[in-house]
């Protein structure tokens, strides 16, 4: 076709995006890793571990990641920052969340909220939001997908 360039290694996109307005047309791809800043409160808690990746195409992103952390400190709802880019304005999303430790029981159905126009994913059950008091050192997880 014309105008269409091909590679025998894939599509190439360049480094910095070029946005289009054509709703037809992708125009950006990347994949890399997050640091995510686990807070109880406004308390970073310490980190002994994580990997945390991601994928974008165009305005969605995928996520997912695994957090260690030692003990626990401070107190206030748990949340997530560090996300690799921020939540679309419009919208607010749910992503899904696992715990390995605390009192979250098996029965809690858990995920995140991320607030529109932010990095930050909110730790919450049917309920509302988790506090510190829900949990002690162990693994969190997180994996899904949110507009930009």
């Amino acid at each position: 076709m014309p105008g269409q360039t091909y590679y025998a290694d894939g599509i190439k996109f360049p480094a910095t995006q070029v946005p289009n307005s054509d709703v037809n047309v992708l125009d950006d791809y990347e994949e890399g890793a997050w640091t995510p800043v686990l807070k109880f409160g406004a308390t970073a808690q310490t980190i002994t571990g994580h990997t945390c990746s991601y994928t974008r195409i165009g305005n969605i992103v995928f996520i997912s990641g695994m957090i260690k952390w030692a003990a626990a400190g401070g107190s206030g709802a748990v949340s997530i920052e560090g996300l690799p880019f921020a939540s679309a304005s419009t919208s607010t999303v749910i992503v899904m969340a696992g715990c390995a430790a605390g009192k979250i029981t098996a029965t809690d159905h858990l995920f995140y909220n991320i607030d529109s126009g932010t990095t930050v994913l909110h730790l919450a059950n049917q309920a509302g939001d988790i506090f510190d008091t829900s949990m002690v050192a162990g693994i969190i997880t997180v994996m899904g997908h949110y507009r930009v």
